[in-house]
């Protein structure tokens, strides 16, 4: 099964750039480490967002789908 067909047009090309992934209990264990390793060497310094507001809204989808989450900020003048 493929959902290949579910992604933008503009964006498909993308995903021949992204390995194969099998899902099995093997991967997600080395998945899991990997993102661990990867979040220990995340920068520390990064900068401060706190005056960016930020609002959260729900876009209401077709009966039977949930709705989309959505978070707006500003434009900053």
């Amino acid at each position: 099964m493929t959902t290949r067909n579910l992604v933008n047009a503009e964006l498909v090309a993308m995903l021949d750039l992204f390995p194969t992934l099998a899902l099995t209990a093997e991967s997600l264990l080395q998945t899991r480490a990997f993102l661990k390793e990867m979040n220990a060497q995340a920068p520390t310094n990064l900068p401060d967002f706190s005056a960016i507001s930020v609002s959260e809204c729900h876009v209401p989808e077709p009966q039977g789908a949930p709705d989309v989450r959505v978070l707006v900020s500003p434009l900053l003048a």
